[in-house]
């Protein structure tokens, strides 16, 4: 089809296309007249995008920019933010509102019923290459689309802020009660420790304390002098065996003790005199003259003195065997207690390091508490909003719905579309020759004639 049979079968279709054009254009200027007069208010706000502790001042990590921007959006079209509008603004009071309530569907409470219904006129805009958020509010009233709008923005700044020192509150309250047990736990850790310390005998004793220093220093010692005492008491025991043996064989004179005792050596060689002098004497005297009698008798007397100071010998050896095994037996009865004094002095130190170590924790624990209390106190005063104001509502001094010219220029675009489409489908259903060249050539028919336009057309020339 060319464009000169296109336009042939658009002017062939006039009258068709008149009616669409006019009822689409009809159409329009219903929908400027019944459409209500709407005023849209707009609020611009800010939203804050440091990552910055208010309290620290430290870098806290922030989400994803369009997470965070999607987040606020929602908030502002929550039904919380919306009921805080509704109570802000007294609307339950509003006599025409309530009217529309009571002929609404029953089951919804006049409050939740006015905060879906301002959220239906309310539109959140974010902007796309910065962080401002548009709140757009309909109504067909200028001024109170704009109290509504800024009513909506102050709710919502509100609801941020509630969002953010809510937790900061439930924490505070939190670690109080966590602070408080913790500081019952230092004083009673403390009090164990003090405890301990008076009924120990521990009381000012610290890690330099060299108590067990001196005091195992004295348990070498007396180990020292134990081993020297077990030395001598196994010598004198031996001692003692060779005394038993040698008497039981008549052979004590021989004894290395024995024969070391100089009274018993000077004994022995005055009664070798004596003996000599008796011999001697026996020679020139009967036995019962008086020099041999006094010989004799001296004899028997140094004998009884060797015998004595032998015994004397003896009994020396099995003393000292004696004092050795007494000694012996009280430096380990010394060392005994002396170990029982270190293992408790040990495991005194040990429990006043595990009490001293419970109650280190235990303050670590409540000044750790202390300090995450305070931040988290600071936290829940702190009503600073990350959100602000960039522009206020005004009232609106130009309707945004209806738009005559614009709804007009659509009406025009489509209606003209609409036009054509019907005069195309109209021609496609039925099918007429308007001109000669709509006549195929490879058909049988000839064309005789044509008849002139009444609109003043000149036919083709043949």
């Amino acid at each position: 089809m060319t464009i000169r049979q296109f336009f042939e079968l658009l002017w062939a279709r006039q009258r068709l296309m008149a009616l669409v054009f006019g009822l689409v254009m009809l159409a329009c200027a219903a929908l400027i007249v019944w459409t209500p007069p709407t005023y849209t208010a707009e609020v611009s706000l800010l939203a804050d995008g440091k990552g910055v502790d208010p309290v620290s001042g430290t870098a806290v990590p922030q989400q994803a920019f369009e997470s965070v921007i999607a987040t606020q959006v929602d908030i502002i079209r929550s039904h919380n933010v919306a009921l805080r509008v509704v109570d802000a603004l007294k609307l339950q009071t509003d006599p025409k509102l309530y009217a529309e309530f009571l002929h609404a569907p029953i089951g919804t409470p006049l409050r939740d019923w006015l905060a879906d219904r301002l959220v239906k006129h309310l539109d959140v805009v974010p902007s796309r290459e910065s962080s401002v958020i548009s709140i757009n509010f309909r109504d067909g009233d200028a001024a109170k689309a704009a109290e509504v709008a800024n009513a909506f923005a102050t709710a919502y700044m509100q609801a941020e802020l509630d969002l953010k020192m809510d937790p900061a509150r439930r924490q505070s309250d939190w670690y109080q009660t966590q602070v408080h047990d913790l500081r019952t736990s230092v004083q009673t850790a403390q009090q164990r420790l003090s405890d301990f310390k008076q009924h120990s005998g521990l009381a000012g004793v610290d890690e330099h304390d060299t108590r067990l220093d001196v005091e195992n220093a004295r348990y070498a010692e007396i180990s020292t002098q134990l081993v020297t005492a077990q030395s001598s008491l196994a010598d004198a025991r031996s001692r003692l065996a060779q005394v038993d043996h040698a008497r039981e064989r008549g052979q004590l004179a021989q004894l290395p003790d024995i024969l070391g005792n100089s009274v018993l050596q000077t004994l022995k060689t005055d009664l070798a005199r004596a003996k000599a002098s008796v011999a001697d004497v026996s020679e020139r005297y009967d036995v019962n003259a008086p020099p041999y009698q006094s010989a004799v008798a001296q004899v028997k007397e140094l004998e009884a003195r060797v015998a004595s100071e032998l015994d004397t010998a003896v009994g020396s050896i099995r003393q000292q065997a004696d004092i050795s095994q007494q000694r012996t037996n009280e430096l380990q009865h010394t060392l005994d207690a002396q170990r029982a004094r270190i293992q408790q002095l040990q495991q005194a130190r040990d429990t006043l390091s595990m009490l001293s170590q419970d109650a280190e924790n235990a303050q670590k624990s409540y000044d750790v508490a202390m300090q995450r209390a305070g931040s988290i106190k600071l936290e829940s005063r702190l009503d600073q909003s990350g959100v602000a104001i960039l522009n206020w509502a005004v009232v609106p001094t130009h309707l945004s719905r209806p738009r005559p010219l614009l709804y007009a220029l659509i009406g025009v675009i489509l209606g003209l579309l609409l036009a054509i489409a019907a005069a195309v489908l109209s021609e496609l259903i039925d099918r007429r020759v308007h001109a000669a060249a709509d006549v195929p050539a490879e058909s049988a028919g000839m064309v005789l004639a044509e008849i002139p336009s009444l609109l003043g057309l000149a036919p083709e020339p043949a």
